[in-house]
């Protein structure tokens, strides 16, 4: 799949690991894509590199819905419901998704806005270790699961077709960065994230009391 398979541009709110990481695959593969840091200097890097972003929160909103963009919040869950509340006020008919590891909570605050129409949920289960936009790469999400959420399809009595356009760009924007897509329920995706997020743990004491025990 090609990023000619997503029909409008992406903008991505935040540039740290994985929204610049995103940001750099759909700029490679010729994609429309722009977005906004609110670090300068972290947003000058950027337009060095040669990429079209901004440190203004604003008038990057207003460019979305001008182009009707679809919209990446690429930011931690404490900063979701502030960029929510400006999507609302300054893009109100843009599409919008998100990258936040816990899939339950942003859901619940997309809600209690009445926005869930325009809202999927995902999460691209890649990384490292390092963080900001000095950290983003190319490939990143290569070969890398990317879960896609449903539950507005489940919920609500009627679905708009709006909807199931903005769901479709999502898994394919995640298609064409060389991700796998699995759709599932933010409760499932919460519960399996957290069993897996233990499992370093797991193995760390269960080396422990290997190395206690003399190797055996």
């Amino acid at each position: 799949m090609t990023t000619k398979d997503i029909s409008r541009p992406v903008c991505i709110l935040g540039l740290g690991l994985i929204g610049g990481s995103l940001l750099r695959d759909l700029h490679s593969a010729g994609h429309p894509v722009f977005g906004y840091n609110r670090s300068r200097s972290a947003s000058r890097s950027a337009v060095g590199e040669g990429f079209d972003v901004s440190p203004e929160l604003e008038a990057t909103l207003h460019r979305a819905a001008e182009e009707d963009a679809l919209i990446v919040l690429a930011v931690p869950m404490t900063a979701v419901e502030e960029l929510l509340d400006a999507i609302s006020t300054h893009a109100p008919e843009c599409g919008f998704t998100d990258v936040v590891s816990v899939k339950t909570a942003v859901y619940q605050a997309v809600k209690d806005r009445d926005m869930q129409d325009r809202y999927v949920g995902s999460h691209p289960m890649a990384g490292t270790a390092e963080s900001g936009w000095g950290a983003s790469l190319t490939g990143l999400f290569t070969r890398s699961v990317w879960v896609v959420t449903f539950d507005h399809l489940m919920d609500a009595e009627k679905v708009s077709s709006k909807w199931m356009s903005i769901w479709k760009d999502v898994t394919q924007m995640a298609s064409a960065v060389g991700a796998e897509v699995v759709p599932s329920r933010v409760g499932p995706h919460d519960a399996a994230a957290a069993r897996v997020s233990h499992l370093p743990h797991i193995f760390a004491e269960t080396a422990a009391i290997v190395g206690d025990n003399g190797g055996a």
